[in-house]
């Protein structure tokens, strides 16, 4: 009867504040922690996809392209032997005085 008699009509006490805003805190922490597993659980259930075939593709595109340039490198090489064999022969040929 005392706590009657100490709040007046209509007001709520400070613990009766207090719990509504624990709450209602509460009640949105409990929302948002069943959107969050409910994200978990979709990210397990879908296993990555990983475009294996296009990577696949990207690579022996890649090692075809590497070949290609090898094969020039191979070229530029053996021409600039030749190169070095002419300038050499020229050189032995008409000596600097």
């Amino acid at each position: 009867m005392l706590f009657l008699t100490s709040c007046k009509q209509g007001e709520k006490s400070v613990d009766q504040v207090d719990f509504e805003a624990q709450a209602e805190e509460l009640e949105a922490l409990q929302t948002e922690l069943v959107e969050v597993r409910a994200r978990a659980k979709e990210a397990k259930a879908k296993p990555p996809e990983v475009p294996v075939a296009e990577l696949q593709e990207k690579l022996d595109t890649a090692k075809g392209e590497l070949a290609k340039l090898n094969e020039k490198f191979a070229e530029l090489e053996k021409s600039h032997d030749e190169v070095v064999k002419k300038l050499e022969d020229y050189q032995e040929k008409y000596p600097l005085r």
